[in-house]
């Protein structure tokens, strides 16, 4: 879907004044990951933080998780026969991890400092419904949106459920998102 004139403004005036963020010192100094989609989509999927794979690459659910989240998509797509238009985001623009590699969640301040760039993506990105990736984002999200909670997708890759199950968790989800057009 093409961005409108007022879209297109609005995502490089969000970029511009969050790309030059230092509200979190102890991360301040890492890639600005924004979001990556499509505008008014279906669903807008909100995880946790950038991992490294999206820190390097500077776009969101790259590394394995949003591989497996994209082939989840894909096969509730097949498995409903329609497209499902996304777009991802992330609690925190930040990666936040403990030396030498490994992923934290991000501090109740560091959510706090992005809450106002998150609540602002999802105004201009314009999604009929919100999916809250992980049960921290389901405890710290709340938008006047239609939500739908999963698992994080790093929940299926450790086994705490089957691709299968999550395919047909993504496909209900689009179906009840589909239900209250």
């Amino acid at each position: 879907m093409t961005l409108s004139a007022r879209q297109r403004g609005d995502w490089r005036r969000h970029r511009i004044a969050w790309g030059n963020c230092v509200k979190c010192p102890a991360i301040c100094e890492e890639t600005k990951v924004f979001g990556r989609g499509q505008f008014t989509p279906d669903l807008l999927f909100v995880g946790i933080a950038p991992g490294q794979s999206e820190d390097a690459m500077g776009v969101p659910f790259v590394g394995r998780s949003g591989k497996l989240l994209e082939q989840c998509i894909r096969s509730a797509e097949e498995r409903l026969g329609e497209p499902v238009r996304s777009y991802f985001l992330n609690l925190v623009l930040c990666r936040t991890y403990e030396p030498p590699n490994k992923n934290r969640d991000p501090s109740d301040a560091e959510i706090a400092n992005c809450r106002p760039r998150l609540e602002r993506a999802i105004k201009i990105v314009d999604p009929k419904a919100v999916v809250r990736l992980g049960q921290l984002v389901q405890t710290t999200l709340t938008v006047p949106l239609p939500m739908l909670d999963l698992p994080h997708p790093a929940y299926v890759l450790r086994g705490g459920m089957k691709t299968q199950e999550y395919v047909v968790a993504i496909a209900a989800a689009v179906h009840a998102m589909k239900g209250d057009e």
